[in-house]
């Protein structure tokens, strides 16, 4: 082997080496999303930004019913909020915000129909007091308004059947009770 071909040879095994460094030492949120630390924690295109306690989760924590505490931009908002990150409970994507009940988050979130959609790539996120620097100096309060029972899409189905049901079985023993009295 030539002493060129050497050369060349390690300069390659360098430039392997540090990508394969680079690689594992980067974020997953940046392999993902590509966000990097530092980056601004509330982006311009956002719909919404709100501070709230989660009160209830689901499908892994991605889904999760939020208690508005202050509203940064896009009120007015209803006191209660569910946040949907996904679709399918059975899929836990690597991008998006898993909520802990009890938790207080800085919520960056779009709305998709009667859907708010979390932004993951870590805009939502614990809330810090480094995040409590970026609150606006006077920020709106959420309008009262009833927990939801069912807030998430897949709930209002069961509900509709169980008061079928309900309503079945009542009328059934009506129609039963009436028919025994007239066979009297």
């Amino acid at each position: 082997m030539t002493r060129s071909g050497l050369r060349l040879g390690m300069l390659v095994a360098a430039c392997a080496a540090v990508t394969s460094l680079a690689t594992l030492v980067a974020s997953p949120v940046a392999a993902v999303c590509g966000r990097l630390a530092g980056d601004d924690p509330i982006p311009g295109d956002v719909q919404y930004v709100l501070v709230g306690t989660v009160a209830e989760t689901d499908a892994h924590g991605q889904n999760a019913l939020i208690h508005v505490d202050e509203i940064w931009r896009g009120a007015p908002m209803p006191e209660w909020v569910p946040l949907i990150g996904t679709d399918d409970p059975n899929v836990v994507w690597g991008d998006t915000t898993r909520f802990a009940v009890g938790e207080r988050y800085l919520v960056v979130a779009d709305r998709q129909g009667d859907a708010y959609r979390p932004r993951g790539c870590g805009y939502s996120t614990l809330f810090t007091s480094e995040l409590a620097a970026h609150a606006p100096p006077n920020p709106s309060s959420p309008f009262a308004a009833p927990r939801p029972l069912a807030w998430e899409d897949g709930a209002f189905p069961w509900v509709g059947l169980g008061v079928l049901v309900g309503v079945a079985v009542i009328a059934a023993a009506f129609a039963w009770r009436w028919r025994r009295r007239s066979d009297l």
